[in-house]
């Protein structure tokens, strides 16, 4: 009956990276389970591994392959011929703002009153022709003072209407600045509409929610081998302790029990014939020579000599033996 060896404890490297290699697979086949392709009336999702990602464990030196994965969603083909056509006229629109010019205020008071004062000046000059006349029919002569006065009032009234241009420019420049604003955003609230792609209908899809697995305890489950390895060394320990210290304690008997030694050599034999050995104790870690008789020899020829021990080995009772 040999010593019981003590287990070898866990190495808390090896427990690490078997727990963390669970727990990596148990991650990516629960992504895998979830990545489930889905197809509806306007597209579908789908999940293609488009890539590998290398995460080394900065513990354990251990290195894993993770992989990446890219969810595509695809409009039917119905949905897509909309959604093209849509682009396209939105591209069309944009187009045709390329020559749109800032809106400058200044400008268009300009604009406006040189429109006024242009409607303004052929009025004007009939005005002047019929002043003229009317003065050469009343004897008023070009120079005289009656002739400068008129021409005063004709001039103030002309400095007045152009005042009044300028005031009324003013207003209209702010109504073509509006008609030019409203010209302007139409078109773009166009561009606004196609590119909301309100006009095509966005794949909807079901959450997936599939069954997920459990992450296998490995640390776990190494740590309770060991526990449950040194609990049985401990018990054969204590049996061991339990036979040879009975045994060790016979007095006068000695253990003789065949099962017990090891590097057995018959060198002679007593008078009544019982042989004698050479052997060693298989529990004696010296492994120290030693002489004497096998109980299962003696027993046979002197039975009185022989001790049974409670655990069922045999001693030997020296003095008995002849």
């Amino acid at each position: 009956m040999g010593k019981p060896d003590a287990p070898e404890p866990t190495d808390p490297r090896e427990t690490s990276a078997a727990s963390t290699s669970t727990n990596v697979g148990t991650a990516i086949a629960n992504t895998m389970m979830g990545n489930v392709t889905q197809v509806g009336p306007g597209g579908s999702l789908t999940y293609d591994q488009t890539g590998t990602y290398t995460w080394r464990d900065p513990y354990t030196g251990q290195s894993y392959d993770v992989p990446q994965f890219t969810a595509t969603t695809s409009l039917s083909p119905e949905m897509q011929s909309i959604y093209s056509g849509v682009t396209k006229q939105a591209q069309n629109v944009v187009s045709g703002l390329s020559d749109y010019q800032p809106m400058d205020a200044e400008r268009y008071r300009t604009q406006a009153q040189e429109a006024i004062l242009a409607r303004m000046a052929p009025q004007q000059e009939r005005d002047r022709a019929s002043m003229e006349a009317r003065l050469a029919n009343q004897g008023i002569g070009l120079g005289s003072k009656a002739y400068s006065a008129a021409s005063a009032d004709y001039s103030r009234a002309v400095d007045d209407a152009r005042l009044g241009a300028i005031l009324a420019g003013t207003d209209e420049a702010a109504k073509m600045m509006q008609m030019d604003a409203a010209a302007r955003a139409a078109p773009i609230n166009e561009i606004n509409a196609l590119l909301s792609t309100g006009q095509v209908a966005t794949p909807q899809f079901a959450m997936n929610s599939p069954s997920t697995i459990a992450t296998t305890d490995t640390a776990g489950l190494i740590n309770q081998s060991y526990n449950q390895a040194q609990q049985n060394y401990q018990n054969s320990m204590g049996a061991w302790n339990n036979t040879w210290g009975g045994l060790f304690g016979l007095g006068a008997a000695a253990i003789s029990d065949v099962r017990l030694k090891e590097n057995i050599n018959r060198i002679g034999a007593t008078e009544s014939g019982i042989p004698i050995y050479t052997f060693s104790y298989i529990a004696d870690p010296e492994k120290r020579i030693q002489v004497g008789v096998m109980a299962q020899e003696v027993l046979p020829v002197i039975p009185e000599a022989v001790i049974t021990m409670p655990n069922g080995f045999y001693a030997v009772d020296y003095s008995k033996v002849k």
